[in-house]
């Protein structure tokens, strides 16, 4: 009897570690997926976040990659269409068989391939979205680089209203769940304040159709306009409310709508407008920005430094770290485990932070505006 317990025993160790052979991760390549707008109006975000992380991994693999495996970004573009989101990130778990999904750009892209990312159990780190429902509640197969909506909300609030002493704020934002959950956060913070909004005007999404909102929140005579929205109808917003009352609003945009973007059509001559950023001045001091800036100019020679590519590069930066945490062996349900710990681990960059809720290792929102032909920061919140 003894003899047969000894050679079960011996056999289930042995099944026990055939199985975690396989299951440990053995491929010499390391693949993460990404989908985002890389053409059309949105184009520009997308294809610097691609840059200035493909600029990190590319430094990275030539001195050896992470324990021997180099890092390989795949980018599919997907128009800021949903629908085509799916596509590519189906294709990018089923045919390139990625580890994770890495730097989804946009709410309603991201918000679409959920279903998929969790029926394949495969991660996504640092979506370029501050969406509620990306934070809340915590996702296990999420990581969140970027601060929320909710945050840059809170810092663009205090700075009109306890800086600027505005008491009548409107909202401008995009018909869909990017637009919403930052409506939703306005209106939640000003309700905490004792405040309501004046009024509100939506566009739909891939489109330039700002009129109908413009007409509604002329009518309400608002001194800023909270602009939840993309680049390109922000700018005609903007431009075709100079000859309205809106004129004189201050107009405070989030980070997803590209201040350089905005700034470049506006041929750099706009006032009264005011932005959040995730991240600091691309152009200051630091170690960190140096390298960010040397690794762009090696690799994207033609590519301008700017707020969209350094925040690739510090998400890179943060997978990079994760990956080294793990040791040369490890399999899809250490590396999830250690997601919620990587902020700590990765504590070596110094702009990287240990948050309680694990989202937004990025502790800090800049609250900017655009003066003298260059960005200057006047304000920061961090998440306390």
């Amino acid at each position: 009897m003894k003899q047969l317990i000894f050679v079960l025993s011996l056999a289930f160790f042995s099944l026990w570690l055939v199985f975690r052979h396989y299951d440990t991760y053995q491929e010499n390549e390391i693949r993460l997926g990404m989908s985002a707008a890389l053409s059309g109006d949105l184009g520009g975000l997308g294809q610097s976040f691609y840059q200035g992380a493909d600029a990190y991994f590319k430094d990275l693999n030539t001195k050896g990659g992470v324990h021997g495996r180099t890092i390989k970004l795949i980018a599919k573009d997907d128009q800021y269409e949903p629908k085509i989101t799916l596509e590519n990130i189906q294709n990018l778990i089923e045919k390139e068989r990625v580890f994770a999904l890495f730097g989804l750009v946009g709410t309603p892209t991201t918000e679409a391939i959920l279903p998929l990312m969790r029926s394949h159990n495969t991660p996504l780190i640092a979506p370029v979205s501050g969406a509620s429902f990306l934070r809340d509640p915590l996702e296990p197969l999420i990581l969140n680089v970027r601060k929320g909506y909710h945050l840059e909300i809170k810092a663009l609030l205090s700075h009109l209203i306890d800086e600027k002493g505005y008491g009548r704020i409107a909202v401008f934002y995009q018909n869909d769940s990017f637009g919403h959950t930052g409506l939703h956060s306005v209106k939640e913070l000003l309700k905490e304040r004792g405040m309501r909004l004046v009024g509100e005007g939506s566009y739909k999404r891939n489109t330039l159709a700002v009129g109908h909102a413009i007409y509604e929140l002329e009518a309400t005579h608002p001194d800023a306009v909270i602009m939840i929205g993309t680049a390109r109808p922000v700018v005609e917003f903007i431009r075709r409310s100079v000859t309205t009352s809106l004129s004189r609003a201050t107009k405070a945009i989030i980070s997803f709508a590209s201040a350089q973007t905005i700034m470049i059509d506006l041929q750099c001559v706009a006032s009264n407008l005011i932005f959040s950023q995730v991240v600091p001045l691309p152009w200051g001091e630091g170690e960190d920005l140096e390298r960010y800036r040397g690794s762009m100019r090696r690799h994207y020679t033609e590519a301008a430094i700017g707020f969209a590519s350094l925040e690739g590069y510090l998400a890179a930066q943060m997978v990079a770290n994760l990956f080294e945490s793990l040791g040369p062996r490890f399999d899809k349900k250490t590396f999830v485990d250690a997601m919620e710990t990587m902020a700590s681990q990765a504590s070596k960059h110094e702009l990287l932070t240990k948050e309680e809720n694990h989202c937004g290792c990025l502790d800090e929102v800049y609250i900017t505006q655009y003066r003298n032909e260059a960005f200057e920061v006047i304000g920061v919140v961090s998440d306390e």
